[in-house]
C-alpha cells in the first residue's frame, strides 16, 4: 500500500480457504469476472487492475480476460492459453501421463489436507496419497491412465477430463486462443527455454500480436523467455550456469 498498489489473492473455487467444488480450467472466467466486478466496487481501487503469477495462476489470468474486460494488463508467467496440448496431451494426442498424474495427486493431496481440516477428510486416503506422490511409478504403470482410484476419491473431473482424448469441442471450449478476438490487454509473456509450456509461450504471444481484439493490446504484447524450467529461474542447473544476471529477479 505504501507504494500506492493494493495486492489481492484469491483461492480458486474449491481450493484452500475458497468454498466450493474445484474443476480444473472450468470456473475460472466466471469466478474471474466476479472478483474483477467485486475489486471495482471497493473504494481503495481507482479501476487500474493488472495480474501477475505463474503456471495456474497464468490460466486464471487468461480465464479473466476472457470473462471480464475490466482488468488493463497481466503477466503470466510458465503457463499456456492451450491446456489440450499442454499439460494434458502432446500435439500428436499422447497423454502426458507424467506431467497429469504428478499434479493431479498433488492437487489431491491439498485437497485431502483441506478436508482434513475441515473435520469430514480421511487420514487413510491422506497417507496413500502422501505415499502415492512419493513413488508415483506403480501409478504411472497403471493402464488405461484414467483409471486411478484414489484420484477419483478425491476429484469428481477427473475421468470426465480423461474422456476427451481428442481436441475436441470440450477443450476448443477452454482455448484462449480460439477466441484471440476476446483479449483486449496488454501481455507480458514470461517463459523459460527449459518449461513444459514454452512453446505455447511463444505462440500466444506471436498470436496475440496479430489477432488480439484491440490495437493496444495487439501492440502491448511483450515477450520474455530465459534459461528457466517450470520451477527453476535461476540460471543454474547441475550441468551448467546461465551466469547471475540469467536469475530471473535480476
Amino acid at each position: 500500500m505504501e507504494a500506492g498498489y493494493a495486492i489481492v489473492y484469491q483461492d480458486c473455487r474449491g481450493t484452500f480457504r475458497s468454498s466450493g467444488e474445484f474443476t480444473p480450467m472450468l470456473n475460472e472466467p466466471n469466478d474471474g469476472a466476479d472478483t474483477v466486478a467485486w475489486l471495482l466496487e471497493q473504494p481503495w481501487c481507482d479501476g487500474n487492475i493488472g495480474t501477475y503469477g505463474p503456471s495456474y495462476l497464468g490460466f486464471v489470468q487468461w480465464a479473466s480476460v476472457t470473462g471480464s474486460d475490466r482488468v488493463r494488463a497481466i503477466a503470466p508467467a510458465v503457463t499456456t492459453t492451450e491446456y489440450y496440448t499442454a499439460p494434458w496431451y502432446s500435439d500428436g494426442g499422447a497423454m502426458s501421463w507424467h506431467a497429469v498424474q504428478s499434479w493431479s495427486t498433488l492437487m489431491a493431496l491439498a485437497e485431502a489436507l483441506r478436508q482434513l481440516g475441515r473435520g469430514a477428510g480421511d487420514p487413510q486416503l491422506l497417507a496413500d496419497l502422501t505415499a502415492m506422490m512419493a513413488d508415483p511409478q506403480p501409478h504411472l504403470a497403471v493402464l488405461p491412465p484414467s483409471r486411478q482410484p484414489l484420484l477419483e476419491k478425491v476429484w469428481p473431473w477427473w475421468t470426465e477430463l480423461l474422456a476427451h482424448p481428442s481436441r475436441d469441442q470440450f477443450w476448443r471450449d477452454l482455448a484462449v486462443l480460439d477466441r484471440a478476438e476476446r483479449v483486449t490487454v496488454p501481455a507480458l509473456h514470461v517463459g523459460g527455454w527449459f518449461d513444459i509450456f514454452v512453446a505455447n509461450t511463444a505462440r500466444s504471444f506471436t498470436e496475440l500480436r496479430a489477432r488480439a481484439g484491440s490495437p493496444e493490446a495487439r501492440e502491448g504484447q511483450r515477450l520474455i523467455i530465459g534459461p528457466w524450467d517450470h520451477l527453476n529461474s535461476t540460471g543454474i542447473y547441475p550441468d551448467r550456469r546461465f551466469g547471475l544476471l540469467a536469475d530471473a529477479i535480476s
